[in-house]
């Protein structure tokens, strides 16, 4: 149970129980995703503008850990349902840090959608914070919509889509950050040959 809980949280299954509760002593109860993880987006910390809000987003989990059964914890991550099991156990969560709902802050959990939305352009930490702060600008807008988003993603504009909703993306680093590998090329299936199925 314990490596299962730990190749949870990233950890490896190669190491031994030892090892893996020499790490966890080793972690500051402060600990939380590195912005290049997933979980960075799934447990609602790319939507906070400070390492405050980091770090009280945080201690809100530890909470939430102390309450809750680690089985009921990773059916909620699985089923999208944090925000649901905050509630459920009597803990405030900001709304607005929009925990662990993808389509709100704007990205899938899937590898695909951090090229998708330039979270893999970023080169350091600095970079990272401005393209989060322009997504977050975005989805706090009135005029942010996540359909038209996507769809901008999909057509390889999404520099030019959000510059629309969110001022100050003049800087050319954010049209390199916002950078995708769309739109992909058409595929014709009449030019496939089927005669082999």
């Amino acid at each position: 149970m314990m490596v299962r809980a730990w190749m949870f949280i990233g950890g490896s299954d190669s190491e031994s129980r030892e090892e893996i509760i020499a790490a966890i002593e080793r972690k500051s109860k402060d600990s939380y995703p590195d912005p290049a993880m997933d979980m960075w987006v799934d447990f609602g910390f790319a939507s906070c503008t400070s390492e405050e809000e980091e770090k009280r987003l945080c201690a809100r989990y530890c909470r939430l850990i102390e309450a809750c059964t680690f089985k009921e914890f990773c059916d909620a991550y699985r089923d999208h349902r944090l925000f649901s099991l905050f509630r459920s156990k009597g803990l405030p969560v900001d709304d607005s840090q929009r925990v662990q709902d993808p389509i709100a802050v704007g990205f899938d959990t899937a590898p695909s959608a951090m090229v998708d939305y330039g979270l893999f352009n970023c080169e350091n930490d600095s970079e990272r914070q401005q393209l989060r702060r322009a997504y977050k600008a975005f989805f706090d807008s009135p005029h942010g919509d996540p359909s038209a988003l996507h769809e901008a993603a999909i057509e390889g504009n999404i520099h030019g889509y959000l510059s629309t909703v969110v001022q100050g993306l003049e800087n050319p680093v954010f049209r390199r950050l916002m950078e995708n590998p769309y739109p992909l090329p058409e595929y014709d299936s009449d030019d496939s040959d089927d005669s082999d199925y």
